[in-house]
């Protein structure tokens, strides 16, 4: 049967189908409530009762707290370092599902903050609320903080912590102090390569951007703490300039070479001098048996900066050094 004859067809079925239902619909009406008369009927539609979240006995569970939790924060607003809130209400449809387009934002400190917050509570999922005996769609009140720390000198962890009471759910994201281990080093071993990859980490900085000037780096605060021999070498075979403290000298003299009109050198005449920068381990606290916190400063000529720098180790036994800079101190 040809495509055309299949179409005219299937709209003469249609009509016929619409009549045949209503005389169906008819007919029991007209016949009263026999048990041998079975008509299709319309779907009923769902029911559309909503109740508050406080007004419920037995609330629904969160099924993965863990998932629900994972809001992330906007990257911008952490490296801004901008904090905030977001206060939301969510309806939860009878199946245990968040309705994304009843979603009501009541109030944010921020667009990327409230952005997050509807992009991953469209993943939640409950138990269907029960009230008397039968599912109900719930309006659930969710209050999420962003918490991005201030510059301290200690070790940070990513959190992200959710609760639920009878006021609705609390979602915590963003970082908490990491608890203190260990006070006191176990393995001198393990203080030489955090001070090392440290000293590789703020060398890596380039912060001489005079070229004339020394680099000069010492393993303490102590004037002339000179690095161990076998880190030194470690060192030079990454930065050939780098001198060690013990043979650093106190300045750096540049010269001129100064030429007649043909061109031809006549003597040489001191420009000036540099003085060396210095690259310095300060203090060292163990925190964890595989992360310390170290106190470094890079001294250029007229000014101090202080840095914190935190070393870790991996599960593989590699070290390796983030710094931060925290202040810089004019002479």
């Amino acid at each position: 049967m040809s495509y055309l004859r299949l179409r005219m067809k299937s709209r003469q079925l249609v009509p016929r189908l619409k009549g045949i239902r209503l005389a169906c619909v008819t007919f029991a009406a007209a016949v009263g409530s026999q048990p041998s008369i079975v008509c299709a009927q319309e779907p009923s539609p769902p029911d559309t009762a909503v109740v508050q979240w406080a007004a419920l006995t037995n609330k629904p569970r969160i099924l993965d707290s863990a998932a629900a939790a994972a809001i992330h924060y906007p990257a911008l607003l952490r490296e801004a370092k901008v904090s905030g809130e977001v206060q939301a209400v969510l309806v939860i449809d009878t199946a245990g599902r968040p309705v994304d387009r009843l979603t009501r934002v009541i109030s944010r400190s921020h667009d990327l903050f409230s952005n997050q917050v509807r992009h991953a509570t469209r993943a939640w999922r409950f138990s269907p609320a029960m009230q008397d005996g039968r599912p109900v769609g719930v309006e659930l009140p969710v209050a999420v903080s962003f918490r991005v720390p201030e510059d301290r000198d200690v070790p940070l962890r990513e959190i992200s912590v959710l609760s639920a009471d009878s006021s609705g759910v609390h979602v915590v994201t963003g970082w908490e102090e990491l608890p203190r281990e260990v006070s006191t080093p176990t393995d001198s071993a393990d203080i030489k390569w955090a001070k090392l990859v440290v000293l590789l980490r703020l060398l890596s900085l380039n912060p001489n951007a005079d070229t004339l000037a020394k680099t000069c780096v010492r393993w303490s605060d102590a004037p002339r703490h000179a690095l161990p021999p076998a880190m030194m070498s470690r060192i030079r075979a990454q930065y050939a300039d780098v001198v060690n403290a013990d043979a650093c000298p106190r300045t750096y003299w540049s010269m001129t070479v100064l030429v007649d009109s043909s061109g031809a050198p006549v003597r040489r005449a001191p420009r000036g001098h540099v003085d060396p920068v210095w690259v310095t381990i300060g203090s060292v606290e163990p925190w964890t048996r595989d992360l310390y916190v170290i106190t470094a400063y890079v001294s250029p000529a007229g000014s101090e900066t202080r840095y914190y720098c935190e070393a870790s180790r991996d599960e593989r036994g590699r070290w390796f050094a983030s710094c931060e800079m925290r202040a810089t101190t004019l002479h």
